[in-house]
């Protein structure tokens, strides 16, 4: 699957009203908490390749994500394959090399509208963002999202959460 997304940080409380007054209109998907633990591959550097593995827990569910390298310098379209798994993979993972590189937990509230999926991401240690989806996996699609979060007055921030907590620059 090609994840076609778009992010930017939310520097106060007008940028925050004026996404609040954009999604009025939006169908609430609700509210989870997401703790992501990034692991690094025993013998080939992911942050060379631009590529991410991670384990996202959302209550009791676990997810596998292997994010591959963007494809452009201006969003964060890229291939995305995630699975669940059982809760203990991280320990297999450890076992067989892998290390836990850092954990980045955050608060997410969802809306949808037609093809987009909105979320507004209050990240621990590094703020307030909005990230925008198109669910119709079309990487084209990533110029619609940019006017958006221009529309709102956001600048794209294309760096990973991760990078941003690790203060990699792009």
């Amino acid at each position: 699957m090609i994840e076609v997304e778009v992010k930017g940080r939310v520097s106060g409380g007008e940028q925050l009203e004026r996404i609040n007054q954009f999604i009025s209109d939006w169908r609430y998907l609700g509210e989870e908490t997401q703790d992501d633990t990034y692991l690094s591959h025993p013998v080939r550097d992911l942050g060379q390749t631009d590529e991410a593995l991670r384990i996202r827990r959302v209550g009791t569910d676990v997810l596998l994500t292997y994010k591959g390298p963007k494809f452009d310098k201006v969003t964060k379209t890229r291939e995305e394959i995630e699975v669940e798994v059982p809760p203990d993979l991280e320990r297999i993972l450890e076992r067989l090399g892998f290390k836990s590189v850092a954990r980045v937990a955050k608060t997410r509230r969802n809306y949808s509208k037609g093809n987009i999926v909105l979320s507004i991401d209050e990240v621990e240690d590094l703020g307030t963002f909005i990230e925008l989806e198109s669910a119709s996996n079309v990487p084209e699609e990533a110029n619609k999202l940019l006017e958006i979060l221009e529309s709102l007055g956001l600048e794209s921030e294309t760096r990973s959460y991760l990078e941003l907590f690790l203060g990699e620059s792009s």
